[in-house]
């Protein structure tokens, strides 16, 4: 078996987009260390995300830096609040204690998730391998359905059961429950974050206190890799994730 990896980075400007990226039926690392304090409050405010887009999804809660910075956490009050903690392992990555107890309890809680196996035809396996051999950072929900159809997966439901997936799989995201979004799939999601950021941090924005007109999008966004047809998305899902919100005019 093979365990994709996916690393939210701690910075705030990122915590904004790590909600696109929260699937269901993954497994997820909570890192904390005790170098600044509030811990506890750390551990609330991220599992309170987990559990909002994650669902019921498993959480291991890694205590890091341990020998250099030793703390404890509130164990009992966690668990009761956030019955989806499975364990919680002390870690030091510079001395690696601990890590094999981490790695050993990811096996476990893998293997305990109900559909970790489940079984799925040889032509849903394909059109996974050719996804996954994609070099572009997108490609139009029609395009998907045409390479379901090579692979002889014709039912309009099987095609969009394998859409999500792929999206849980962190594969290709596509969010097919909204009219707005479903048209595109993203294989590569450092295209998502990049395009927003270049939003988030322009400056001319940040100089009308967030007022963003459509028409700047062309200037903001690079060239290469964000066509025009493409801005649309970006900017539907930053309203799905309420990033953004219209104006009544453009």
């Amino acid at each position: 078996a093979r365990l994709n990896i996916w690393d939210f980075g701690g910075q705030e400007i990122m915590h904004a987009t790590h909600q696109f990226f929260l699937t269901e039926r993954s497994v997820y690392l909570l890192v904390l260390n005790g170098r600044e304090g509030g811990e506890d409050e750390d551990a609330e405010y991220w599992l309170k995300h987990i559990v909002t887009f994650g669902g019921d999804s498993p959480v291991i809660i890694v205590q890091n830096k341990i020998s250099q910075h030793p703390f404890e956490l509130n164990y009992r009050g966690l668990l009761t609040r956030y019955p989806q903690i499975r364990a919680f392992v002390k870690t030091d990555c510079r001395d690696e204690s601990g890590l094999e107890k981490l790695y050993s309890e990811i096996k476990r809680v893998v293997n305990e998730m109900p559909l970790i196996r489940m079984q799925v035809p040889l032509t849903w396996f394909k059109v996974k391998t050719k996804m996954e051999a994609l070099k572009t950072d997108f490609i139009s929900y029609e395009r998907y359905r045409i390479l379901c159809l090579s692979q002889g997966i014709y039912e309009e439901s099987d095609q969009s059961a394998l859409s999500w997936l792929l999206h849980c799989l962190g594969v290709a995201l596509n969010y097919k429950d909204d009219w707005r979004l479903r048209e595109t799939s993203v294989l590569k999601p450092e295209w998502v974050t990049r395009g927003i950021y270049s939003i988030l941090n322009a400056k001319t924005i940040s100089e009308r206190q967030g007022e963003l007109n459509l028409k700047e999008l062309t200037s903001l966004l690079p060239i290469k890799g964000y066509p025009v047809e493409r801005h649309a998305f970006l900017l539907e899902l930053m309203r799905k994730f309420s990033l953004c919100c219209a104006f009544p005019d453009d």
